[in-house]
């Protein structure tokens, strides 16, 4: 997996590099309502607005699988409430207390007139 990561970003990180070094020139940066010029090279305000950009759409992508997130934490809780049973019931089992065996025969129910049909 590391050799993966560095295979993509080594490539990525030169072409950074090369697009910095090819557009160096000043540039005047000029936020409209403020009254500031900034000069600043071409490839700052380019790089600026792309990690701005990658920043909104990581911060968007991560509210809108809040739901998501909140399913799968209830789900976990309920996992980790059934193992618990699973364990109990298995050590109530292995204690012989009765859970393990096989019921026996019920007894008979006693008829109560009128509650039940006869057959004829």
């Amino acid at each position: 997996m590391r050799f993966l990561f560095w295979l993509l970003a080594l490539p990525l990180l030169a072409a950074i590099a090369a697009f910095a070094v090819t557009n160096r020139a000043p540039v005047a940066l000029e936020l409209w309502p403020l009254p500031f010029v900034a000069t600043v090279p071409a490839f700052l305000v380019i790089l600026v607005a792309l990690a701005l950009g990658m920043g909104i759409g990581a911060a968007a992508a991560w509210l809108s699988a809040g739901m998501r997130r909140r399913e799968m934490r209830r789900r976990g809780r309920r996992i980790d409430a059934l193992e618990t049973e699973v364990q109990i019931l298995r050590r109530r089992i292995a204690e012989g207390d009765g859970l393990g065996q096989t019921p026996g025969p019920r007894p008979a129910r006693a008829l109560v007139a009128g509650t039940q049909r006869e057959r004829a």
